[in-house]
């Protein structure tokens, strides 16, 4: 069976051992931009917050400015917050999404990516060690989504998982082939 990906592809294929696994790196262009936006906005919110407090303290302060001041504190403690995880999952280093062809199924890891930016929610999505038999694998599936961009989909009981989420269009689809190619899936 040929295990080379697409020209160019980022994804490398490790055959050593008795499973061949595929190994999907992390995209860690979006964490680094989130976490520096969120270093920039404490150093402005401390510094503007510490000036209303002082404003506050001294007497020339308004209600506004203490109402003002009290919606600040959770934003700013949820940038604290997120960017404590952020740095705290760096640290331990992006752990790659691998897909493990075993004779019987399909081992699935999810990696660890430090930060996924989904539309305008930010997340911190835990690791993910799912076992797929035959039967899962038969939900394995190309679906498009609005921006016309492929998913790759399994469902695994009422969940259903984005396999390669970090893997380009071109790639995802290898992926769905490659696998439908070695455990003979019929709908892909």
């Amino acid at each position: 069976m040929d295990f080379n990906p697409p020209a160019g592809s980022k994804i490398s294929v490790v055959t050593e051992g008795p499973d061949p696994v595929i190994v999907i790196p992390p995209d860690n262009s979006m964490a680094l931009s989130a976490g520096l936006l969120m270093v920039i906005l404490l150093v402005f919110g401390v510094i503007v917050l510490i000036h209303t407090a002082s404003t506050i303290l001294s007497g020339q302060g308004n209600v506004f400015l203490v109402i003002w001041m009290g919606l600040w504190m959770p934003g700013l403690a949820f940038a604290a917050c997120a960017l404590y995880r952020l740095f705290r999952r760096r640290r331990r280093g992006p752990v790659p999404e691998t897909l493990t062809l075993k004779r019987n199924g399909v081992g699935y890891d999810s990696g660890l990516v430090p930060l996924l930016l989904k539309g305008r929610a930010i997340s911190f999505p835990k690791q993910m060690h799912v076992d797929l038999d035959h039967r899962q694998l038969q939900s394995l599936r190309l679906r498009g989504n609005v921006v016309g961009q492929w998913r790759l989909t399994i469902d695994v009981g009422a969940d259903r998982i984005d396999i390669a989420p970090n893997a380009s269009g071109v790639e995802r689809e290898w992926i769905a082939r490659l696998l439908a190619k070695h455990y003979g899936l019929t709908q892909v």
